[in-house]
Protein backbone atom coordinates (compact mmCIF):
# COMPACT_ATOMS: atom_id res chain seq x y z
CA UNK A 1 0.00 0.00 0.00
CA UNK A 2 1.32 3.26 -1.00
CA UNK A 3 1.91 6.08 1.55
CA UNK A 4 0.20 9.34 1.95
CA UNK A 5 2.07 12.36 1.99
CA UNK A 6 1.45 13.05 5.99
CA UNK A 7 3.02 9.47 6.36
CA UNK A 8 5.90 10.04 4.40
CA UNK A 9 6.46 13.64 6.29
CA UNK A 10 5.41 12.37 9.57
CA UNK A 11 8.85 9.96 8.68
CA UNK A 12 11.06 11.93 7.68
CA UNK A 13 10.31 14.30 10.71
CA UNK A 14 10.90 11.42 12.61
CA UNK A 15 14.10 10.86 11.40
CA UNK A 16 15.41 14.01 11.68
CA UNK A 17 14.58 14.17 15.29
CA UNK A 18 16.84 10.71 15.01
CA UNK A 19 19.61 12.38 13.35
CA UNK A 20 19.74 15.17 15.66
CA UNK A 21 19.49 12.70 19.01
CA UNK A 22 23.02 11.25 17.11
CA UNK A 23 24.34 14.75 16.60
CA UNK A 24 24.16 15.56 20.24
CA UNK A 25 25.44 12.11 21.41
CA UNK A 26 28.36 12.22 20.35
CA UNK A 27 28.86 15.83 18.92
CA UNK A 28 31.49 15.86 21.81
CA UNK A 29 33.86 13.80 20.02
CA UNK A 30 34.72 15.58 16.88
CA UNK A 31 33.20 19.54 17.49
CA UNK A 32 35.83 20.26 14.62
CA UNK A 33 37.46 19.60 10.87
CA UNK A 34 39.83 17.43 11.31
CA UNK A 35 42.75 16.56 8.93
CA UNK A 36 43.46 13.16 7.59
CA UNK A 37 45.49 11.40 5.00
CA UNK A 38 42.24 10.69 2.77
CA UNK A 39 41.63 14.61 3.24
CA UNK A 40 39.12 16.84 5.68
CA UNK A 41 36.59 15.18 7.72
CA UNK A 42 34.14 17.88 8.52
CA UNK A 43 33.14 18.11 12.39
CA UNK A 44 30.26 16.32 14.12
CA UNK A 45 28.45 20.16 13.85
CA UNK A 46 29.06 20.47 9.71
CA UNK A 47 27.53 16.65 9.05
CA UNK A 48 24.94 17.37 11.15
CA UNK A 49 23.84 20.56 9.44
CA UNK A 50 24.54 18.11 5.99
CA UNK A 51 22.13 15.93 6.82
CA UNK A 52 19.53 17.94 7.63
CA UNK A 53 20.02 19.72 4.53
CA UNK A 54 19.91 16.74 2.32
CA UNK A 55 16.45 15.84 3.80
CA UNK A 56 15.11 19.20 3.57
CA UNK A 57 15.84 18.91 0.09
CA UNK A 58 13.42 16.07 -0.74
CA UNK A 59 10.58 17.03 -2.43
CA UNK A 60 8.36 16.90 0.61
CA UNK A 61 6.09 18.97 1.90
CA UNK A 62 6.76 20.70 5.48
CA UNK A 63 10.01 18.76 6.07
CA UNK A 64 11.52 19.44 9.14
CA UNK A 65 14.21 22.43 8.94
CA UNK A 66 13.05 22.76 5.04
CA UNK A 67 11.38 26.53 5.78
CA UNK A 68 12.95 28.58 8.28
CA UNK A 69 10.81 31.15 10.37
CA UNK A 70 13.31 34.10 11.11
CA UNK A 71 12.53 36.93 14.16
CA UNK A 72 14.09 39.44 15.91
CA UNK A 73 11.93 39.21 19.05
CA UNK A 74 8.87 37.11 20.65
CA UNK A 75 7.22 34.72 18.75
CA UNK A 76 4.43 32.74 19.04
CA UNK A 77 3.87 29.34 16.66
CA UNK A 78 1.38 29.25 14.57
CA UNK A 79 -0.47 25.77 13.82
CA UNK A 80 0.40 25.69 10.32
CA UNK A 81 4.63 25.74 11.78
CA UNK A 82 5.04 22.15 11.75
CA UNK A 83 8.03 21.00 9.82
CA UNK A 84 9.62 24.57 10.16
CA UNK A 85 12.33 26.08 12.24
CA UNK A 86 11.90 28.91 14.59
CA UNK A 87 15.42 31.14 13.98
CA UNK A 88 15.66 33.92 16.86
CA UNK A 89 18.00 36.48 16.61
CA UNK A 90 16.89 38.87 19.36
CA UNK A 91 17.89 41.99 20.20
CA UNK A 92 16.80 41.96 24.02
CA UNK A 93 14.95 38.97 25.86
CA UNK A 94 12.78 36.97 23.82
CA UNK A 95 10.27 34.52 23.96
CA UNK A 96 8.73 31.60 21.50
CA UNK A 97 5.08 30.88 23.04
CA UNK A 98 3.73 27.64 21.94
CA UNK A 99 -0.22 27.38 22.62
CA UNK A 100 -2.47 24.37 24.04
CA UNK A 101 -1.41 21.47 22.81
CA UNK A 102 -5.22 20.11 21.52
CA UNK A 103 -5.08 23.37 19.29
CA UNK A 104 -2.36 21.88 17.46
CA UNK A 105 -2.41 19.65 14.47
CA UNK A 106 -1.01 15.76 14.83
CA UNK A 107 2.04 15.19 14.01
CA UNK A 108 3.72 18.93 14.74
CA UNK A 109 7.24 19.07 15.29
CA UNK A 110 8.91 22.16 15.78
CA UNK A 111 12.52 23.39 15.72
CA UNK A 112 13.30 26.58 17.73
CA UNK A 113 17.21 28.15 17.52
CA UNK A 114 18.58 30.70 19.26
CA UNK A 115 21.18 32.50 16.58
CA UNK A 116 22.29 34.95 18.84
CA UNK A 117 26.33 35.14 18.70
CA UNK A 118 27.99 34.84 21.99
CA UNK A 119 27.13 38.02 24.08
CA UNK A 120 23.54 37.77 22.46
CA UNK A 121 20.57 38.05 24.41
CA UNK A 122 18.75 34.27 25.83
CA UNK A 123 15.46 33.02 24.44
CA UNK A 124 12.85 31.27 26.47
CA UNK A 125 10.68 27.88 24.81
CA UNK A 126 7.67 28.57 26.56
CA UNK A 127 4.73 25.63 25.87
CA UNK A 128 1.09 26.00 27.39
CA UNK A 129 0.80 23.14 29.72
CA UNK A 130 5.17 22.07 29.98
CA UNK A 131 8.27 23.21 31.26
CA UNK A 132 10.00 26.61 30.09
CA UNK A 133 12.94 26.41 28.48
CA UNK A 134 16.21 28.41 28.45
CA UNK A 135 17.92 28.82 25.10
CA UNK A 136 21.22 30.56 24.72
CA UNK A 137 23.31 32.00 22.16
CA UNK A 138 23.93 29.16 19.33
CA UNK A 139 21.77 26.71 21.80
CA UNK A 140 18.62 25.58 19.79
CA UNK A 141 15.73 22.45 20.63
CA UNK A 142 12.88 20.45 18.88
CA UNK A 143 9.33 20.31 20.23
CA UNK A 144 7.14 17.48 19.24
CA UNK A 145 3.49 17.19 20.18
CA UNK A 146 3.11 13.92 21.87
CA UNK A 147 -0.11 12.43 23.76
CA UNK A 148 -1.68 15.75 23.90
CA UNK A 149 1.20 17.01 25.43
CA UNK A 150 3.97 19.13 24.77
CA UNK A 151 7.95 17.69 25.01
CA UNK A 152 10.99 18.63 24.26
CA UNK A 153 12.80 15.81 21.88
CA UNK A 154 16.55 16.41 21.90
CA UNK A 155 18.39 20.22 22.71
CA UNK A 156 21.36 21.03 20.58
CA UNK A 157 24.56 21.15 22.67
CA UNK A 158 24.96 23.99 25.15
CA UNK A 159 27.72 27.06 24.31
CA UNK A 160 31.11 26.44 24.80
CA UNK A 161 31.70 30.59 24.57
CA UNK A 162 32.68 32.66 27.62
CA UNK A 163 29.19 34.04 28.99
CA UNK A 164 28.70 37.24 31.45
CA UNK A 165 26.39 38.17 33.70
CA UNK A 166 25.59 41.35 34.95
CA UNK A 167 24.12 42.67 38.26
CA UNK A 168 22.86 46.22 38.90
CA UNK A 169 21.27 46.76 42.31
CA UNK A 170 19.56 49.88 41.43
CA UNK A 171 18.99 49.18 37.27
CA UNK A 172 18.62 45.61 37.22
CA UNK A 173 15.66 43.13 37.85
CA UNK A 174 15.60 39.46 38.61
CA UNK A 175 12.37 38.94 36.72
CA UNK A 176 14.01 35.93 34.78
CA UNK A 177 10.64 35.25 32.77
CA UNK A 178 11.03 39.29 31.41
CA UNK A 179 15.02 39.46 31.77
CA UNK A 180 18.40 37.68 30.77
CA UNK A 181 21.03 39.22 32.53
CA UNK A 182 23.55 39.54 29.72
CA UNK A 183 23.54 42.92 29.69
CA UNK A 184 24.03 46.04 32.35
CA UNK A 185 22.21 48.49 33.25
CA UNK A 186 18.37 47.47 32.43
CA UNK A 187 19.18 44.15 31.09
CA UNK A 188 20.87 43.20 34.39
CA UNK A 189 20.08 41.28 37.35
CA UNK A 190 19.58 43.21 40.26
CA UNK A 191 20.73 40.91 43.05
CA UNK A 192 23.98 38.49 42.52
CA UNK A 193 21.27 35.29 43.86
CA UNK A 194 19.41 36.51 40.25
CA UNK A 195 22.59 36.14 38.15
CA UNK A 196 23.05 32.70 40.13
CA UNK A 197 19.65 31.41 39.37
CA UNK A 198 20.78 31.76 35.92
CA UNK A 199 24.82 30.39 36.32
CA UNK A 200 22.64 27.58 37.38
CA UNK A 201 20.78 26.88 34.56
CA UNK A 202 23.60 27.50 32.13
CA UNK A 203 26.36 25.07 31.56
CA UNK A 204 29.01 26.79 29.39
CA UNK A 205 32.63 26.20 29.44
CA UNK A 206 32.84 29.44 31.75
CA UNK A 207 31.08 31.71 33.23
CA UNK A 208 31.46 35.75 34.49
CA UNK A 209 29.43 37.76 36.88
CA UNK A 210 30.28 41.80 36.71
CA UNK A 211 29.09 43.62 39.24
CA UNK A 212 27.97 47.80 38.70
CA UNK A 213 30.32 49.74 40.60
CA UNK A 214 30.14 51.21 43.84
CA UNK A 215 27.11 48.81 45.31
CA UNK A 216 26.95 47.12 47.99
CA UNK A 217 25.81 43.43 47.87
CA UNK A 218 25.60 40.70 50.57
CA UNK A 219 27.31 37.40 50.59
CA UNK A 220 28.07 35.48 47.25
CA UNK A 221 25.46 32.14 47.35
CA UNK A 222 28.16 29.41 48.11
CA UNK A 223 25.49 27.41 45.66
CA UNK A 224 26.92 29.48 42.88
CA UNK A 225 30.64 28.72 43.05
CA UNK A 226 30.52 25.48 44.76
CA UNK A 227 30.02 21.80 43.86
CA UNK A 228 27.64 21.46 40.99
CA UNK A 229 29.24 24.53 39.65
CA UNK A 230 32.66 23.58 39.81
CA UNK A 231 31.86 20.49 38.34
CA UNK A 232 30.07 21.24 35.40
CA UNK A 233 30.89 24.94 34.54
CA UNK A 234 34.59 24.57 35.05
CA UNK A 235 35.05 28.21 35.71
CA UNK A 236 33.37 31.26 37.24
CA UNK A 237 34.84 35.00 37.07
CA UNK A 238 33.19 37.44 39.56
CA UNK A 239 34.78 41.18 38.69
CA UNK A 240 34.14 44.73 39.72
CA UNK A 241 36.79 47.03 39.84
CA UNK A 242 40.46 46.29 38.99
CA UNK A 243 41.41 50.11 39.78
CA UNK A 244 40.28 50.38 43.19
CA UNK A 245 38.30 53.61 42.54
CA UNK A 246 34.99 52.31 42.88
CA UNK A 247 35.11 48.57 43.56
CA UNK A 248 31.77 46.60 44.71
CA UNK A 249 31.32 45.50 48.23
CA UNK A 250 30.54 42.39 49.53
CA UNK A 251 29.29 42.54 53.09
CA UNK A 252 28.58 39.91 55.47
CA UNK A 253 24.75 40.22 56.73
CA UNK A 254 25.89 38.67 60.25
CA UNK A 255 28.10 37.35 62.95
CA UNK A 256 30.37 34.44 61.96
CA UNK A 257 29.44 34.74 58.16
CA UNK A 258 31.69 34.94 55.37
CA UNK A 259 31.64 37.20 52.37
CA UNK A 260 32.42 34.33 49.48
CA UNK A 261 32.50 30.76 50.25
CA UNK A 262 34.52 28.78 47.45
CA UNK A 263 33.93 25.04 47.98
CA UNK A 264 33.63 21.38 46.51
CA UNK A 265 36.20 21.66 43.62
CA UNK A 266 35.05 25.02 42.49
CA UNK A 267 37.36 27.23 39.97
CA UNK A 268 36.75 30.49 40.47
CA UNK A 269 38.13 33.79 39.77
CA UNK A 270 37.61 37.37 42.20
CA UNK A 271 38.62 40.63 40.22
CA UNK A 272 38.22 43.75 41.88
CA UNK A 273 36.02 43.05 44.73
CA UNK A 274 35.63 44.78 48.71
CA UNK A 275 35.14 42.40 51.54
CA UNK A 276 33.56 43.65 54.45
CA UNK A 277 32.35 42.30 57.82
CA UNK A 278 29.23 44.82 57.97
CA UNK A 279 30.25 45.83 61.53
CA UNK A 280 29.87 42.13 62.50
CA UNK A 281 32.23 39.82 64.37
CA UNK A 282 33.77 36.29 63.70
CA UNK A 283 33.65 36.48 59.71
CA UNK A 284 35.59 35.35 56.92
CA UNK A 285 36.26 37.22 53.94
CA UNK A 286 36.70 34.92 51.49
CA UNK A 287 36.77 31.10 52.39
CA UNK A 288 38.12 28.50 50.02
CA UNK A 289 37.99 24.74 50.60
CA UNK A 290 37.05 21.53 49.61
CA UNK A 291 39.79 21.19 47.00
CA UNK A 292 38.98 24.19 45.01
CA UNK A 293 40.84 26.31 42.82
CA UNK A 294 40.86 30.23 42.90
CA UNK A 295 42.84 33.23 41.73
CA UNK A 296 42.44 36.66 43.30
CA UNK A 297 43.47 40.33 41.97
CA UNK A 298 42.83 43.77 43.28
CA UNK A 299 40.79 43.07 46.34
CA UNK A 300 40.29 44.96 49.53
CA UNK A 301 39.75 43.93 52.66
CA UNK A 302 38.46 46.05 55.94
CA UNK A 303 38.60 45.36 59.42
CA UNK A 304 37.08 41.96 60.20
CA UNK A 305 37.17 42.01 64.21
CA UNK A 306 37.98 38.00 65.57
CA UNK A 307 37.42 36.75 61.81
CA UNK A 308 40.11 36.12 59.11
CA UNK A 309 40.41 38.10 55.62
CA UNK A 310 41.60 35.16 52.97
CA UNK A 311 41.38 31.63 54.52
CA UNK A 312 42.32 28.13 52.88
CA UNK A 313 41.94 24.30 53.84
CA UNK A 314 41.44 21.26 52.73
CA UNK A 315 43.94 20.99 49.58
CA UNK A 316 43.18 23.71 47.97
CA UNK A 317 45.24 26.07 45.48
CA UNK A 318 44.86 29.67 45.36
CA UNK A 319 47.14 32.62 43.75
CA UNK A 320 47.23 36.11 44.78
CA UNK A 321 48.54 38.58 42.39
CA UNK A 322 50.00 36.48 40.22
CA UNK A 323 51.63 37.84 37.40
CA UNK A 324 53.11 41.06 39.60
CA UNK A 325 51.70 43.75 37.79
CA UNK A 326 51.21 46.71 39.90
CA UNK A 327 47.32 46.82 39.73
CA UNK A 328 47.17 43.57 40.32
CA UNK A 329 47.43 44.51 44.29
CA UNK A 330 45.90 43.06 47.53
CA UNK A 331 44.58 46.54 49.91
CA UNK A 332 44.54 46.53 53.73
CA UNK A 333 42.27 49.08 55.63
CA UNK A 334 41.91 47.22 58.66
CA UNK A 335 42.66 44.46 60.75
CA UNK A 336 41.73 40.64 61.84
CA UNK A 337 43.15 37.76 63.19
CA UNK A 338 44.99 36.97 60.49
CA UNK A 339 45.12 38.38 56.85
CA UNK A 340 46.47 35.01 55.70
CA UNK A 341 45.19 31.81 56.77
CA UNK A 342 46.62 28.40 55.11
CA UNK A 343 45.56 24.61 56.22
CA UNK A 344 44.66 21.41 55.64
CA UNK A 345 47.44 20.28 52.76
CA UNK A 346 46.55 23.70 50.89
CA UNK A 347 48.68 25.86 49.02
CA UNK A 348 48.66 29.83 48.80
CA UNK A 349 51.06 31.30 46.29
CA UNK A 350 51.58 35.19 46.65
CA UNK A 351 53.02 37.52 44.66
CA UNK A 352 53.30 41.40 43.59
CA UNK A 353 51.75 44.14 45.82
CA UNK A 354 50.21 44.05 49.16
CA UNK A 355 48.78 47.76 49.78
CA UNK A 356 48.80 48.23 53.81
CA UNK A 357 47.19 51.76 52.81
CA UNK A 358 49.07 53.47 55.93
CA UNK A 359 46.53 52.20 57.92
CA UNK A 360 48.51 50.11 60.33
CA UNK A 361 45.93 47.46 60.64
CA UNK A 362 45.89 45.55 63.82
CA UNK A 363 46.71 41.76 63.74
CA UNK A 364 47.98 41.33 67.49
CA UNK A 365 44.99 38.85 67.77
CA UNK A 366 46.75 36.49 65.83
CA UNK A 367 49.15 37.11 63.39
CA UNK A 368 49.62 39.03 59.78
CA UNK A 369 50.03 34.89 58.20
CA UNK A 370 49.26 31.93 59.94
CA UNK A 371 49.71 28.24 58.26
CA UNK A 372 49.30 25.16 59.87
CA UNK A 373 48.27 21.74 59.22
CA UNK A 374 50.49 20.94 56.75
CA UNK A 375 49.96 23.99 54.66
CA UNK A 376 52.46 25.93 52.46
CA UNK A 377 52.94 29.97 51.83
CA UNK A 378 55.03 30.96 49.32
CA UNK A 379 56.20 34.47 49.02
CA UNK A 380 57.18 36.06 45.63
CA UNK A 381 56.11 33.17 44.01
CA UNK A 382 56.52 34.25 40.36
CA UNK A 383 57.46 37.76 41.06
CA UNK A 384 58.51 39.82 43.73
CA UNK A 385 55.94 40.09 46.77
CA UNK A 386 56.37 43.98 48.03
CA UNK A 387 54.54 45.21 50.96
CA UNK A 388 53.98 49.33 50.22
CA UNK A 389 52.74 52.19 52.25
CA UNK A 390 53.80 50.50 54.90
CA UNK A 391 54.18 53.34 57.56
CA UNK A 392 53.66 53.26 61.25
CA UNK A 393 54.42 50.64 63.07
CA UNK A 394 57.48 47.94 62.83
CA UNK A 395 56.79 46.83 59.09
CA UNK A 396 53.30 48.67 58.99
CA UNK A 397 51.36 46.02 61.22
CA UNK A 398 50.42 45.71 64.45
CA UNK A 399 51.06 41.82 65.76
CA UNK A 400 53.54 38.98 65.19
CA UNK A 401 54.54 38.22 61.21
CA UNK A 402 53.45 35.12 60.89
CA UNK A 403 52.57 31.71 63.33
CA UNK A 404 53.42 28.27 62.21
CA UNK A 405 52.11 25.09 63.40
CA UNK A 406 51.72 21.71 62.80
CA UNK A 407 54.14 20.82 59.95
CA UNK A 408 53.54 23.92 57.99
CA UNK A 409 55.97 25.61 55.51
CA UNK A 410 56.35 29.01 54.84
CA UNK A 411 58.92 30.48 52.14
CA UNK A 412 59.74 33.75 52.27
CA UNK A 413 61.90 34.27 49.26
CA UNK A 414 63.97 36.74 50.61
CA UNK A 415 60.96 38.59 51.28
CA UNK A 416 60.33 40.40 54.85
CA UNK A 417 56.70 40.29 56.35
CA UNK A 418 55.06 43.53 58.22
CA UNK A 419 54.74 42.82 62.07
CA UNK A 420 55.82 44.68 65.16
CA UNK A 421 56.43 41.09 66.25
CA UNK A 422 58.79 37.60 65.20
CA UNK A 423 57.28 34.89 63.42
CA UNK A 424 55.70 32.69 66.50
CA UNK A 425 56.96 28.67 65.50
CA UNK A 426 56.57 25.44 66.83
CA UNK A 427 58.15 22.29 65.96
CA UNK A 428 58.46 20.68 63.06
CA UNK A 429 57.28 23.90 60.77
CA UNK A 430 59.61 25.01 57.61
CA UNK A 431 60.35 28.65 56.69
Amino acid sequence: MALTAAQIQAAINDLAVEVALLHQIVQGNNATDVATESGVVPSLSKFYVQVLAAIAAQSFPGVLFSTPIATGSTYNVLTGDSGKTVVVTPSAYAAVNLGDPSTYPSPFVIEIVNAAVAGGHRVDVVPTGGARKRLYPGQGTIVKKLGGIWVYIVDTPRPREFMTFYVDAVLGNDNMTINDGLAPGTGAFSTIFGAYEEVRNNTAGSVGITLALGQTHGPLPSELIGDTYGQAYRQCTITGDMTYANQPVIQCNGNGQGCVHIRDNALVTLNGLRFSAGGHTGCIGVLIDGASSSDLASTTYDAFPGGVHLAINETCLVNLNIGGASSNTERITGGAVAHWRCDGLSKLQISGNVDLTNSVPDFSAGAFAISVGHGLTELSYGAPTTFVNAAGGVGGILGPKAILAEHAIFEQRGTALPGSAAIIDSTSNLY
